[in-house]
């Protein structure tokens, strides 16, 4: 059997129970449920059985007729006794009893009720966690701990890996994804709709999105003149191929064009692409470093955002103690505790560090909250008018989705083992 999750279910449930297993496979997860995935004419208690001990994480959407059932009360009972991480879902309002009680009254509850689905994001993410703390330290340890010496870093990224899964590290770009739309050149845009990385990680282009265009009279730009010496850096999810595109209508936002591909073949052999939701995930919540620290807050050069620590930053860095990690969920001073001057800054940076800044979002040409919150988009799509991003401000590092529509900022990445 190949499969992460095993979901145990009453079949009064079965709805709740495919949404949920269709939620976690687009999202990289692959499920084992019955009877879905028994063959015909198979003995249902030893493949159950097997289904349990190989997984990683045992779901149980949690109902009174799931409180009930004989068959969940036996699944939760084989995976009780074969330590496998447990996480219950709980679709209504039953109190735990009996058996079931004594076994997971100490568990992590997610109460998802009345609507399910709302809760998605909260379970996708404490199955990263779960699977995390489940995977060996000596995997780990072996893939996470790379020292950047030991790798060609590609010309002009950040030197400082970055694991985003427990076999896969990479390089973050220099800075944020620009763009110039200019059909003409220009003092600023020499090429005809040109791409760029930001030259500092810390610069942002701001309320000038606002002026996003491609039309042209007569060479001249019109009402809507790209500001900011011609370039913008928030786009519309999987505008890779039609970085202007600005309509406020997300189901003309369908198709996923990876902005990555604008440099393939252009910059040596590295693959530059967008970081999926579940590898941005690893990277805050679940990445082994050497000093268990992630990433941090911090208000660099006058701009909100968070520092990303990578994999070999430890106590031994003389900048270390520099940074205030305690940085309080809502806290309206969580960034400012780690104010950091340019000078300061270039240190981190040479030591691997990266910084997203708080770029702000745009809908249609009005843009809200530059340099105070930001969002980045990832590549996984949520539903068809939908998409996920990790969302920075005032509050914990969140993961969510927005329609399609919105301009958020794209920070790409190039695989430290896949060249081509």
């Amino acid at each position: 059997m190949n499969h992460d999750i095993f979901i145990s279910y009453s079949s009064k449930q079965k709805s709740i129970a495919d949404g949920v297993c269709h939620y976690l496979e687009e999202n990289g997860f692959k499920c084992w449920m019955a009877p879905r995935d028994i063959p015909v004419g198979s003995e249902y208690g030893d493949l159950i059985e097997e289904a349990i001990k190989t997984s990683k994480v045992v779901i149980l959407v949690f109902s009174q007729a799931a409180s009930v059932s004989k068959w969940v009360k036996g699944e939760i009972n084989i995976a009780f006794s074969n330590d496998k991480p447990i996480l219950p879902f709980r679709v209504d309002n039953t109190e735990l009893t009996g058996a079931l009680n004594l076994m997971l009254n100490q568990m992590h509850w997610i109460d998802a009720f009345p609507h399910f689905a709302d809760k998605l994001p909260a379970l996708l993410n404490s199955i990263f966690g779960l699977i995390a703390k489940s995977e060996s330290q000596e995997t780990i340890n072996k893939f996470s701990i790379i020292s950047p010496s030991e790798q060609d870093c590609p010309k002009g990224a950040i030197n400082g890996i970055f694991s985003v899964s427990p076999t896969k590290r990479v390089y973050f770009s220099p800075g944020n994804l620009q763009y110039c739309p200019y059909k003409y050149k220009t003092e600023y845009c020499k090429v005809t709709g040109s791409w760029r990385f930001a030259k500092k990680q810390y610069e942002i282009i701001g309320a000038d999105n606002g002026k996003i265009s491609s039309s042209l009279i007569s060479h001249r730009v019109d009402l809507y003149e790209i500001g900011n010496k011609g370039w913008i850096d928030l786009f519309g999810w999987g505008t890779g191929g039609n970085p202007t595109k600005r309509t406020k209508w997300p189901i003309r936002y369908r198709g996923f064009s990876d902005w990555g591909h604008i440099f393939n073949g252009n910059l040596d052999y590295w693959h530059w692409h967008t970081l999926s939701i579940k590898e941005w995930m690893y990277v805050f919540n679940n990445r082994y470093t050497a000093s268990g620290v992630r990433y941090a807050k911090a208000f660099v050069n006058n701009v909100n955002g968070v520092m990303i620590f990578p994999d070999d930053w430890d106590a031994s860095n003389i900048l270390f103690k520099r940074i205030n990690y305690d940085c309080i969920e809502h806290d309206n001073n969580c960034f400012v505790k780690n104010t950091i001057s340019v000078q300061e800054w270039d240190a981190f940076e040479k030591a691997g560090v990266v910084f997203l800044p708080a770029a702000g979002w745009r809908h249609g040409t009005q843009v809200y909250n530059a340099g105070i919150c930001g969002h980045y988009w990832s590549a996984t799509p949520y539903n068809l008018v939908r998409a996920y991003n990790i969302c920075i401000d005032f509050g914990a590092i969140d993961f969510n989705y927005y329609e399609r529509c919105y301009g958020k900022s794209v920070r790409l990445v190039c695989s430290v083992e896949d060249r081509h």
